[in-house]
């Protein structure tokens, strides 16, 4: 199954893949889908029943380095509509993901969702 890489790197080269390399190796694993569940169900669940993108908002935030100037900017929306969908995607994940471990391991989880939705993999 080919994956474009192009999509989650500016280089062409494998070895600048990063935590890709890992994702993609455990992309099929069974705990990679119970990892995503784990950190993410809540907010695609969220999302899906009331067309919101907050799925979205936060993979754009964490993208920009959780600048939220940036983020409203590429999101086209004013700051305090962000803060407000920040704190909502907290309560609805039931943990604060600026806390460097559960930050992590949100990230860990959105890399691995954004992967498996290229390659057409579904994550529970």
């Amino acid at each position: 199954m080919a994956i474009n890489y192009r999509a989650f790197s500016t280089s062409a080269f494998y070895e600048d893949l990063g935590i890709f390399r890992l994702i993609q190796l455990i992309q099929h694993d069974q705990g990679t889908a119970h990892f995503i569940e784990d950190y993410l169900s809540p907010l695609i669940s969220y999302d899906k029943e009331y067309g919101t993108e907050l799925l979205l908002t936060l993979a754009k935030y964490f993208e920009l380095d959780r600048s939220k100037k940036l983020t409203a900017h590429k999101l086209h929306v004013v700051r305090q509509t962000l803060y407000h969908r920040l704190e909502k995607i907290k309560k609805i994940l039931d943990f604060d993901f600026d806390m460097p471990e559960n930050r992590l391991n949100v990230e860990i989880a959105l890399k691995a969702y954004q992967l498996k939705q290229q390659v057409g993999v579904p994550a529970k």
